[in-house]
């Protein structure tokens, strides 16, 4: 085990943040480029990368753990839920699509991302 990792278990076990966690670095990132319009900007809080790391493996394995225990996820989520993978998804969309081309059945898909739904929102700040 290296020092930093070390370092980093110890202040979880025993539940006291390093100092350097304490500190947030915000930069605001024009959604617009070249119009810097206050409403129109992007927050991005910068953490220490072991901080970030740390909060996106506890939070995100609760957060799964809670939504499997309470059952909130539909079938089509798969994403970081044990038992699925992302190459049986490639795989159930493959073989839908060689299922209607055989079978000459008419059919298509409808994929929902959400990666662009930041930019979409109608965020308001007040200063």
């Amino acid at each position: 085990m290296g020092v930093v990792s070390g370092i980093t278990n110890l202040a979880v076990s025993l539940g006291t943040p390093l100092q350097r966690w304490e500190k947030v670095h915000v930069v605001k990132l024009e959604k617009i480029p070249g119009r810097p319009i206050p409403r129109r900007h992007r927050n991005i809080n910068l953490y220490q990368a072991d901080l970030n790391l740390l909060i996106g493996i506890i939070y995100g394995r609760q957060m799964i753990e809670a939504g499997e225990n309470q059952g909130i996820f539909g079938d089509e989520q798969w994403g970081s839920r044990r038992g699925r993978s992302a190459i049986d998804v490639f795989l159930l969309k493959h073989f839908t699509y060689m299922l209607m081309r055989l079978t000459k059945t008419n059919g298509g898909t409808f994929d929902n991302d959400a990666k662009a739904c930041y930019n979409r929102m109608s965020c308001y700040w007040r200063y």
